[in-house]
């Protein structure tokens, strides 16, 4: 057995390994990677590594880019802007249930059209 000591040590992991972008898996090391090969505002990163095209659209780890970018002397309003959207539009159940009808009308009356034209194609053929 070790000491006391060794057991009450905290792990602490290398900051190059520490997730930036969750939804895509880009950590410190894959963003310093970038910048180091010229990638020069977070368009730039986003197209050298995926971070902030995950399912959240760049708003958990936008600000920690952007910190990442201030810290390597980048002015950030000299860089290109990208538009960060809504990772999603709020849908309740009823309205998704809505949905489904419409689109089960909808492909009844494709299937009745196209019942209609088959029909209408055997009686013009002799």
């Amino acid at each position: 057995m070790g000491s006391g000591n060794e057991e009450n040590r905290i792990s602490v992991p290398d900051e190059d390994n520490i997730y930036v972008c969750r939804c895509e898996e880009v950590t410190v090391g894959d963003i310093k990677r970038a910048i180091a090969q010229g990638a020069d505002s977070i368009k730039a990163i986003k197209l050298r590594t995926h971070a902030g095209m995950g399912v959240c659209q760049g708003m958990t780890c936008r600000r920690n880019i952007e910190r990442m970018l201030r810290e390597q002397r980048i002015d950030l309003d000299l860089c290109h802007t990208h538009t960060q959207r809504f990772p999603v539009r709020m849908l309740n159940v009823g309205d998704m249930t809505g949905l489904l009808e419409d689109e089960d009308i909808q492909n009844e009356t494709d299937g009745a059209a196209k019942q209609a034209q088959e029909e209408i194609r055997k009686e013009g053929t002799p």
